[in-house]
């Protein structure tokens, strides 16, 4: 009896073994995934594209400015306060406990009582008039900064927010002016969440000495009832409360000091400053 096939059969899986083992050997994987392993526990998965440039666009609370237009509706505060801003005076910055992060401090002088250490240190560096220590000294200069919350409408036309946007001197000057006129016309103040208006803030330019911001009316008013209809529940309550701004003791502030500049002359330091 004579039986055809099985050696060619047994010879071609040979072969095709011997052609898999180098590609497995150089780590080449086919596009099609394999299969799960029997009783494997797969993970399931659901990419938005959407879902993920939304997260891309608006990082966390505060708003920073693209270049361009931008819609939004700003807000007062709602704990009774006169300004629509909330003012932070930081420090730039100095190290945490952990040297992991670095944190922006409140100016002691401003947000809490007596001396702040921090600005006296910064008075001494100055006074060195060594260029290194005087690039210190700019940076840890304690910097004011109005704060405002305000929703703001991204590329889809949806509301975001509210975030809290960081404004400089000139669109500080520019809205406190709106304000002043509506309040000389009995108008609706633009920040009025049923009567309000949206305002547009165009960016030219990125860097430090290009960048301007132009503030603009659209002359669109609205409650925000209609255009955000659960803006109650969203709304910032406390802006002051929510900026959580970090103020360090004169004790945690030389600490903080000496982890982030442990090479400066310190005990020459404490001699001049304590």
């Amino acid at each position: 009896m004579t039986i055809t096939g099985g050696n060619n059969n047994m010879a071609t899986k040979k072969t095709a073994a011997k052609k898999a083992a180098p590609a497995a050997a150089k780590g080449k994987t086919s596009a099609k995934a394999a299969p799960a392993r029997a009783g494997a526990n797969k993970p399931d998965y659901n990419i938005d594209p959407a879902a993920t440039q939304k997260m891309t666009d608006r990082k966390g609370l505060f708003f920073k400015f693209p270049v361009g237009n931008t819609s939004f509706r700003f807000l007062p505060q709602f704990n009774n306060k006169p300004s629509i801003f909330s003012k932070s005076v930081l420090h730039y910055t100095v190290k945490t406990d952990d040297m992991q992060r670095n944190i922006a401090p409140g100016c002691l002088e401003e947000h809490g009582e007596g001396q702040c250490y921090i600005c006296a240190f910064v008075d001494w560096l100055k006074e060195t008039e060594d260029p290194v220590l005087e690039k210190i000294a700019k940076d840890l200069t304690a910097r004011p900064q109005l704060n405002v919350q305000a929703f703001v409408q991204d590329a889809s036309k949806e509301w975001m927010g509210p975030v809290i946007v960081g404004v400089g001197s000139k669109l500080a000057q520019d809205m406190s002016s709106l304000l002043s006129m509506a309040k000389d016309n009995d108008l609706p103040y633009f920040c009025d969440p049923y009567m309000g208006e949206t305002l547009v803030v165009n960016r030219v330019g990125t860097g430090m000495f290009d960048t301007k911001y132009t503030l603009m009316q659209t002359g669109k008013r609205g409650s925000l009832d209609t255009l955000i209809p659960d803006w109650e529940s969203r709304v910032i309550r406390d802006l002051w409360k929510k900026l959580d701004v970090k103020v360090l003791n004169v004790t945690e502030q030389k600490k903080a000091l000496h982890r982030t500049y442990p090479d400066l002359p310190w005990q020459e330091i404490q001699k001049a400053i304590g």
